[in-house]
């Protein structure tokens, strides 16, 4: 049912430009981090360092796309000179890459955080679950993606070719639903990445204090499931109002907002693992300065062989 609720205001020009040239900068930053702490802790790249690889290709693929629509007047320029059956079609063009690009990444995001919960937590029984989880995120991506390419059916030109500047109208009537439904099932994983980590680290036999502080370093899909919420609300405001405003205002809120969730989304699924390394590292160096200020050096094993020759190759048994 459709309503008469208040839009949000379209960003300006100016505000996409700035604010995902910023996202470049903080995603790259994390994700180099991310491997930084990986090489520091002298610990092997497993499978959600890749996917948060990838993310950041993809990611940062995103962020060109609509810096390249932004600069070039076709993405937020709300001017009604421009909303013209020329520039609405090269919109809609960019609106459809943005969209396989955005499904993509946040389906690596989510596939990064669940892989990495399940070798977290490899030895408790929610390790099924995130197994679970990865392949129905597989499977979202699968269906999204081809939903999103196949909505005009097998004429995918049709998506641009018939835009109507002044309207949010798709060549299928299972737009709304569609986005909807993508809103909502993107919003129910993130608060799963979030809450996830939650009961196993509160069952654990530590203080409170350690709890809350595992709880703050696991629980960082907080920010990610805020994010969504936002997200989810001007979603579905935009396509569920009777309100008849340009199809240029709405993509750029849209755009925006996916902008923000994307970013986040790599940014915070680096946390974990980038503290983590720092925090062994610390842990290592702690280590090395109690054996330097005790004169105890780090335990030594012979290693005996073949003819009881030691590690040495002496035989002595000396270290």
């Amino acid at each position: 049912m459709a309503h008469h609720w208040p839009l949000p205001s379209p960003p300006s020009h100016t505000t996409l430009l700035i604010v995902t040239s910023i996202f470049c900068l903080t995603s790259l930053t994390s994700v180099t981090l991310r491997f930084y702490a990986r090489k520091l802790a002298r610990l092997d790249l497993c499978a959600d360092d890749w996917f948060a690889l990838a993310a950041l290709i993809l990611t940062l693929t995103y962020n060109a796309t609509l810096l390249s629509g932004t600069s070039h007047d076709i993405i937020a320029n709300y001017t009604p000179t421009h909303l013209t059956s020329t520039t609405t079609p090269e919109a809609k063009k960019y609106q459809l890459a943005l969209q396989l690009l955005e499904i993509l990444s946040l389906g690596l995001i989510k596939l990064c955080f669940f892989t990495l919960w399940k070798r977290v937590f490899i030895t408790h029984p929610i390790r099924h679950l995130c197994s679970i989880l990865i392949i129905t995120i597989l499977l979202w991506m699968i269906a999204f993606l081809l939903a999103t390419i196949f909505q005009c059916g097998t004429h995918v030109s049709r998506i641009w070719m018939d835009a109507d500047p002044t309207t949010t109208a798709s060549c299928t009537n299972g737009g709304t639903t569609q986005l909807t439904i993508y809103a909502l099932t993107d919003l129910i994983t993130n608060i799963l990445i979030t809450l996830i980590p939650v009961p196993i680290i509160w069952s654990l036999r530590m203080y409170v204090v350690k709890k809350v502080g595992m709880v703050v370093l696991y629980g960082v899909g907080i920010y990610l499931t805020a994010i969504s919420i936002a997200r989810t609300y001007m979603t579905l405001i935009i396509i569920h109002t009777t309100t008849n405003r340009p199809f240029m205002e709405n993509f750029g809120v849209l755009v925006l907002w996916a902008a923000i969730e994307i970013n986040v989304g790599v940014v915070v699924c680096c946390v974990t693992v980038v503290l983590r390394g720092v925090r062994e590292v610390r842990a290592e160096k702690r280590k090395k300065e109690f054996h330097v200020l005790s004169g105890v050096g780090p335990k030594k094993y012979v290693v005996r062989g073949v003819g009881g020759r030691d590690k040495d190759g002496d035989g002595d048994g000396d270290d």
